[in-house]
């Protein structure tokens, strides 16, 4: 797991463990997919509303792996929002590493200025929305 992914875990209070179970269950309802060195799943939050989760390896940080796989991500997330019925996907994060939002952005996602989160030690929860 990716060092700075423990620690936006620890700031939020979920072990690795909780976290892990979280993954299996996506994967065993269908809701993840892989990409080589990482794994984007999503948790319904209504019929056509889901909770983007992203889990990178180690492996992320090599000189282009990280390139590569946002590529892919940025391709396979409207696919998947189409194919599903998604028309709002959102990323909620405390964004401990800084460049968190420009890759939310990589992505495709936008910051949602309005939204107020939660604080977390020295981080507030911010939110970033994909429309299809």
């Amino acid at each position: 797991m990716w060092e700075r992914g423990k620690e936006e875990l620890g700031w939020l209070g979920v072990t690795e463990l909780q976290w892990l179970r979280g993954w299996k269950d996506r994967i065993t309802r269908g809701d993840a997919i892989s990409f080589d060195h990482a794994i984007l799943g999503c948790d319904w939050e209504s019929e056509d509303v889901i909770n983007t989760s992203f889990q990178a390896s180690k492996t992320f940080e090599l000189p282009g792996v990280g390139k590569q796989v946002t590529k892919e991500m940025r391709k396979a997330i409207p696919q998947l929002m189409e194919e599903r019925g998604i028309r709002l996907a959102c990323v909620y994060s405390l964004c401990v590493d800084e460049q968190a939002p420009k890759w939310f952005r990589l992505l495709g996602f936008e910051e949602d200025t309005e939204y107020r989160g939660i604080k977390r030690g020295p981080y507030i929860t911010r939110r970033f929305l994909r429309r299809l």
